[in-house]
C-alpha cells in the first residue's frame, strides 16, 4: 500500500481552500465599505447637531461687537452639501453687510467654501442645504442620500421640521 495523497485529494483540499477565502475577504471587504458608510453618516449627522445646536445657542462670532447686528440679521447656522463636500455655514448681516461663512475642518471660518470635508470616493451624497432656526432649532424637511456610488448600501438622513435627525437604511 502506497502512502501519500493522490492528485484529486490535493486538488479538492485546494478548491475548498481558495473557497473559503474567498468568502473571508468578500465578509472583510462588506465590513469595511459599511464601517466607511457609517463613518461618514456619523460625522455628518455630528454636522448637523452642531448647526442646530449653534443656532439655538445664539452663537455670535468671536470679535463683532453684538450692537452691530441688526434684529434680523444674527447668525444662523446650517449644513451645505455640493460636489461631494460638505461643510457647516452661518450667515449673518453685520453692520449692514450680509455675510455667509463656512468653517472649515480645523475649525476656522471663511468666505471660500471651496474646499472642507469630502466626501469617500465610494460614496455619494445628495446635494442640498438645511439651515436651522434660531432659538427654535427647527428647519424645512430635508433628506439627504449618501450611498455607495457601485450600488449595495446607503443611509438616509432625514431631517424633521422640528429640527430632529433620522437615519434608516436604504
Amino acid at each position: 500500500m502506497k502512502k501519500g495523497f493522490t492528485l484529486l485529494e490535493v486538488v479538492v483540499v485546494i478548491v475548498i481552500i481558495t473557497i473559503l477565502s474567498l468568502i473571508g475577504v468578500n465578509s472583510v471587504n462588506t465590513f469595511r465599505q459599511e464601517a466607511v458608510m457609517d463613518s461618514t453618516v456619523n460625522e455628518f449627522v455630528a454636522l448637523l447637531k452642531t448647526a442646530k445646536n449653534k443656532s439655538m445657542a445664539g452663537e455670535i462670532p468671536e470679535g463683532r461687537d453684538t450692537d452691530k447686528f441688526s434684529t434680523d440679521g444674527l447668525p444662523i447656522y446650517g449644513v451645505e452639501v455640493k460636489s461631494g463636500t460638505y461643510y457647516l455655514t452661518r450667515s449673518y448681516i453685520y453692520d449692514g453687510i450680509s455675510v455667509t461663512e463656512c468653517q472649515t475642518p480645523e475649525g476656522t471660518w471663511l468666505n471660500d467654501c471651496s474646499t472642507f470635508l469630502v466626501v469617500p470616493s465610494e460614496l455619494s451624497i445628495t446635494p442640498g442645504v438645511v439651515v436651522f432656526s434660531r432659538i427654535s432649532g427647527t428647519t424645512t424637511h430635508n433628506n439627504f442620500n449618501i450611498e455607495k456610488i457601485s450600488g449595495g448600501i446607503g443611509r438616509n438622513i432625514e431631517i424633521l421640521p422640528d429640527g430632529m435627525i433620522k437615519t434608516t437604511d436604504i
